[in-house]
């Protein structure tokens, strides 16, 4: 299911209703249609505990598998904000965005989980967004079966 809202579209996750931005519910559209995975379990808008600086605090992820322990990150690049008619830089490109997601990307390699991270240009087409499922299929079914 998918509801549109402003610049964010909400898709049934889980249980819950869950915002994504454009790149990850394109991401997730290319996911369910493509079917990959029988019965898998990835979720949008993951959500685990991490340790981060000696604190037990919860990170969420753009999309993670817990029978895997597969999570995957999609980078947004910012863009052009209409109100003050600048391009606006994604929080993943300033130097505290990098730094806080690099700290929640290596405890979650630390705790087990594999890390799977797409910048939005590398799912900009059709056959790009294909390759990315793919190699998360790839992951999954290689943590699940090993």
């Amino acid at each position: 299911m998918r509801r549109c809202r402003g610049s964010f579209i909400y898709v049934v996750g889980g249980s819950n209703l869950k915002r994504l931005n454009k790149h990850e519910a394109t991401f997730w559209e290319c996911w369910t249609a493509a079917q990959l995975v029988p019965g898998d379990d990835l979720e949008p808008r993951y959500s685990i505990m991490l340790e981060i600086d000696g604190q037990n605090l919860p990170r969420e992820f753009d999309f993670g598998s817990s029978t895997a322990r597969v999570l995957v990150e999609i980078d947004g690049l910012g863009g052009f904000d209409p109100v003050s008619r600048r391009e606006r830089c994604g929080g993943h490109q300033t130097a505290s965005g990098m730094a806080r997601d690099s700290a929640k990307r290596n405890a979650a390699v630390i705790d087990g989980w594999r890390v799977l991270v797409y910048p939005s240009s590398r799912i900009n087409s059709p056959a790009r967004l294909r390759v990315a499922a793919e190699e998360v299929a790839m992951a999954i079914c290689r943590a699940v079966h090993k």
